[in-house]
């Protein structure tokens, strides 16, 4: 992968319009895109702009009643730590390749940085903890894209 990249965007109806305001930005406005450093964030105009963080769980209960108690315990350390749920707990319908019965959650972080230092955390390890015997799971994070 490169360590950075140029994006030249064509006039578009503006996708930053609390930094720009509601005009379109100029015809092949330059945009630097760097994959060498953490956290990944650009500055455009006047603000910056940092790429989301996403943590997508695959999972399958092993235990009802811990189960429970898990996702008590980790929704209050989602929240402290500025994430919120975009999916939770859902039943994955396989499109495409192996057929998987695991439910899906997707939690949406203010940047990766912020989903590791959740993970990391004392808020969160209680919750780990529970984790162990309530849940099989596979947890992998991921980053978005600029806006």
């Amino acid at each position: 992968m490169p360590k950075s990249l140029l994006l030249l965007t064509p006039t578009l109806p503006n996708p930053l319009p609390a930094i720009h305001g509601n005009e379109a930005p100029h015809a092949n406005t330059q945009i630097w895109v760097d994959y060498s450093s953490e956290p990944k964030s650009q500055s455009l105009g006047e603000g910056i702009i940092t790429m989301k963080g996403y943590v997508i769980s695959e999972v399958e209960v092993l235990d009802e009643a811990r189960a429970a108690e898990y996702r008590r315990l980790a929704e209050a350390s989602i929240h402290e730590y500025g994430g919120r749920y975009l999916v939770r707990g859902s039943e994955a319908h396989v499109i495409e390749g192996e057929p998987n019965p695991r439910r899906v959650v997707i939690v949406e972080f203010l940047s990766l940085a912020a989903a590791r230092e959740w993970y990391a955390s004392e808020a969160y390890a209680e919750a780990l903890r529970v984790r162990q015997t309530a849940l099989d799971r596979q947890l992998t994070f991921v980053e978005g894209v600029i806006p």
